[in-house]
């Protein structure tokens, strides 16, 4: 069995086994609740494009930072301001519909270790939403593709991204980016081949 350690804390997520004991992700059988997920993430955005709110710097650090358009409010999580090099990104982006929770992403890195003792590192992107289990993907250093339907690490199914490239949009998960100076911040959705999509961008 894998174990992990997380470097943000998002104690919903964790991985599976190495060896497939979720079982394995096709194309031919995506798994219904990161359908689901994905479906109705794209749901809570009408229009890609919204405005980004002025970021206060306060002592590098960057909180209460909020995107809009008409009836979609974006909220960023705290994060460091820092303007140059690996610029850092916020843990956690809410999506709110006329007030409303649609949609939370969230997003952590870590390492797994197997059976072997071998170690690797790995990014998770999480989809939460109100009624749902959260729903996660995580993209391992190594290439394979792990999706998790809730919060039980033994459900798990893993392939590699090259076994899922004819349907690489299917296994798609929401990354945040940003620019330097944070005129401009949004979503992708980065798929398996490591194509990017727009989910929304702001920009001020």
């Amino acid at each position: 069995m894998r174990s992990a350690i997380l470097a943000a804390s998002l104690t919903l997520v964790a991985c599976g086994s190495d060896d497939g004991d979720g079982g394995e992700l096709t194309c031919a059988a995506v798994p219904q609740c990161l359908t689901d997920a994905l479906a109705a993430l794209q749901a809570c955005v009408a229009s890609p494009t919204l405005t980004l709110g002025t970021p206060t710097n306060n002592s590098g650090v960057v909180d209460n930072l909020r995107c809009t358009s008409t009836d979609l409010t974006v909220a960023f999580s705290t994060f460091s301001y820092n303007p140059t090099g690996t610029v850092p990104l916020p843990s956690t982006t809410t999506l709110q519909v006329a007030g409303a929770t649609c949609a939370t992403i969230k997003r952590a890195t870590g390492t797994t270790t197997n059976g072997g003792g071998d170690t690797q590192s790995f990014d998770i992107s999480t989809i939460e939403r109100p009624g749902a289990d959260p729903v996660s993907v995580n993209r391992y250093a190594n290439g394979d593709i792990g999706v998790q339907c809730g919060g039980s690490p033994s459900s798990e199914l893993v392939a590699p991204a090259s076994a899922l490239t004819g349907c690489a949009t299917k296994y798609a998960s929401p990354i945040v980016f940003r620019d330097d100076a944070i005129t401009m911040m949004g979503v992708h959705m980065i798929d398996t081949t490591k194509a990017l999509s727009v989910l929304f961008t702001c920009t001020r």
